[in-house]
């Protein structure tokens, strides 16, 4: 073999090159990128030239870089503290071959996306932000990575705690003693698992208690003390909703519990003593359950005013002395029971003549 001539001809050129009779290959240096070329090959041997080989072929390069890359992140619910990015960008340019995919980099982690601007990446980790690269890719190979960063995202934490109810579940002697709380869950546990729930009752504004549940309600034991004198306590009750993120916004809940007055004394029975000159009265009734501070004992001679004879805590009124009067005057005397916050039940009345 003598050797090989070689005639290029598009984009402009139209060149023969001289080849070695042991050449196999040829680079055209300088090519225009996507120009189709015509190569066409002859060889010559002592005997002649053959006939020549044609065959026609682009050049091209790698793709150029994507441009306008932008990286949003973004939290989801399910599972609990992950995250995705939203990544777009404008298409690079293919420099003579399609573009096959884009390649994205995160994490360690590279993806092909296809031929498209933009792609969602799951399962990153909440609230971090995420560097991501890409590259466009043809036949060629891959060109130069463009990265960007996305902001973090704060993980969210619950939502409010829903239908906040506040009831007196029990009360003794009068006096409430125990307060329940109820509740519905948040609707949205936010970014982290299910937690639990951090209760607070106050009563007129005083503290009650504190406690920490994972169910959806708590019961309060109560001091007599708290609802003892007043005629009206209001219970408010806080209910925040906690997750391995933090705690949500509190929801609340009230009830204003109002005092009653005591029931009407029975078994009044009343006796009077001494003489016309120094009567002497004493009571007896039984005793009134619930919240009864103290009882009041009056008295009216012969259908006059009333007057207050005593106070007592206890259902008697000892001997009272009333001083002179008339033998066979009908006296009157009732008792009622009068609670911590003042109110007072009905009265009971009988009567009794002096001596």
């Amino acid at each position: 073999m003598l050797g090989y001539a070689l005639t290029i001809t598009g984009g402009g050129l139209n060149a023969t090159e001289q080849l070695a009779g042991d050449a196999t290959s040829y680079a055209l240096v300088g090519a225009a990128n996507g120009v189709p070329y015509t190569f066409s090959l002859v060889a010559t041997n002592a005997r002649g030239t053959s006939p020549a080989a044609t065959a026609s072929a682009s050049a091209f390069g790698v793709p150029g870089s994507v441009s306008h890359l932008a990286v949003a992140g973004s939290q989801t619910s399910s599972p609990p503290g992950q995250a995705t990015a939203q990544v777009s960008w404008r298409a690079a340019d293919p420099n003579g071959s399609p573009i096959t995919t884009y390649r994205l980099t995160y994490n360690g982690v590279s993806v092909d996306a296809g031929d498209v601007t933009s792609a969602t990446i799951g399962g990153l980790p909440g609230g971090r932000d995420v560097a991501v690269g890409v590259q466009a890719c043809n036949v060629a190979g891959c060109g130069q990575a463009v990265a960007a960063t996305s902001s973090p995202t704060p993980l969210t934490v619950p939502s409010q705690a829903q239908a906040v109810d506040v009831r007196v579940s029990a009360v003794t002697a009068g006096l409430v003693s125990e307060v329940t709380v109820a509740w519905q869950a948040p609707g949205d546990w936010g970014q982290g698992a299910a937690g639990d729930y951090v209760v607070t009752l106050t009563a007129g504004g005083q503290e009650v208690g504190t406690v920490t549940v994972s169910g959806t309600s708590a019961t309060f034991s109560v001091a007599g003390s708290v609802t003892k004198g007043k005629d009206a306590v209001t219970f408010t009750a806080v209910v925040t909703a906690r997750s391995e993120v933090g705690p949500g916004a509190a929801g609340t809940g009230e009830v204003t519990w109002r005092a009653t007055s005591p029931d009407q004394v029975q078994g009044l029975v009343a006796n009077a003593s001494g003489s016309s000159a120094d009567v002497v009265l004493d009571a007896g009734w039984q005793a009134v359950g619930g919240d009864v501070d103290h009882y009041e004992v009056e008295a009216q001679d012969g259908g006059g005013p009333w007057t207050l004879l005593a106070k007592p805590q206890v259902a008697r009124l000892d001997p009272t002395h009333l001083g002179s009067i008339g033998t066979g005057t009908t006296l009157g005397v009732r008792v009622r029971a009068v609670s911590s916050a003042g109110l007072a039940g009905t009265w009971a009345t009988t009567s009794v003549n002096t001596p």
